[in-house]
């Protein structure tokens, strides 16, 4: 898959190709791109599903999101979705940095990926009790059918399919999602917020070393 990809895309910057022909390798580069994002979810998954093993280390979860936020400063510019981060001052826990830091990336990605086409907006919320870390993440965007919230965590379902494709969702990113916080003893919801967004709330067993607020 990696191969194609980058022969397709050596054609396309090299020959001097009649717009049909461009298009049409623009349209294989998107597939081949497709295809090999869903190679690496599916792998993963299998990998998590199989190896439940832990890299386990002391974290602020605060540090992690602002690190990932600050990695998307381009994109978000990019598509004029505006940021709030009130994730606070410190978020605690023990868990596998890796797969956390997977976690918050899959989760704020797909807030941008299924925000307002324009004027977009995204709040990122923290807050921590004597047990858990709490963080949620809100997005502008179109509600989500009642029907189909139960099923949001289910492997390749898409609420909306023609523009998941057209957005290039895999429909494994909240799967895959799901399964590192359960791997964390955690839990994941979404729902269609008061204030109309959308809501994803986590919920991650606390750091034991820290110190109780």
């Amino acid at each position: 898959m990696g191969l194609t990809f980058l022969v397709l895309q050596e054609q396309l910057m090299s020959e001097n190709l009649s717009p049909s022909a461009e298009n049409s390798m623009i349209k294989q580069l998107e597939t081949s791109r497709r295809m090999s994002h869903l190679v690496k979810n599916l792998l993963d998954l299998s990998r998590m599903e199989q190896q439940d093993i832990l890299d386990n280390v002391q974290m602020d979860l605060s540090v992690l999101i602002g690190r990932i936020l600050d990695d998307y400063t381009d994109v978000l510019a990019a598509k004029g979705i505006r940021i709030r981060n009130q994730v606070g001052a410190s978020l605690p826990v023990t868990g596998d940095s890796e797969k956390l830091f997977r976690l918050f990336v899959n989760l704020i990605d797909n807030a941008i990926r299924y925000n307002l086409s324009s004027g977009g907006e995204i709040k990122i919320k923290g807050k921590k009790s004597k047990t858990d870390v709490c963080v949620e993440i809100l997005n502008s965007g179109s509600k989500i059918p009642k029907q189909d919230i139960p099923r949001l965590f289910e492997q390749f379902y898409r609420v909306e399919k023609s523009r998941s494709l057209a957005l290039g969702g895999s429909g494994l990113g909240l799967a895959i999602a799901r399964k590192i916080v359960i791997l964390h003893n955690g839990r994941i919801e979404i729902t269609n917020s008061p204030d109309q967004m959308i809501q994803t709330t986590v919920w991650l067993p606390r750091n034991r070393y820290a110190e109780q607020a």
